[in-house]
């Protein structure tokens, strides 16, 4: 399911944000699943669009 995006959507999972543990996954709507399997992510942000494409160039 892709609630109605492609499967193409940028899609970033962030997990203890702005913690000195905070992890990220970047994929996509089709990828991103595979990514996170078998992970324990709470807690998380799930961000998807567009701008979460950016995220690399936001850790310049």
């Amino acid at each position: 399911m892709h609630w109605g995006k492609r499967a193409e959507t940028p899609v970033a999972v962030i997990r203890w944000a702005g913690q000195p543990q905070q992890q990220i996954w970047s994929g996509n709507l089709l990828t991103i699943g595979q990514q996170t399997k078998g992970e324990k992510l709470s807690p998380c942000i799930i961000v998807i669009g567009e701008v979460a494409g950016l995220s690399a160039y936001l850790q310049r």
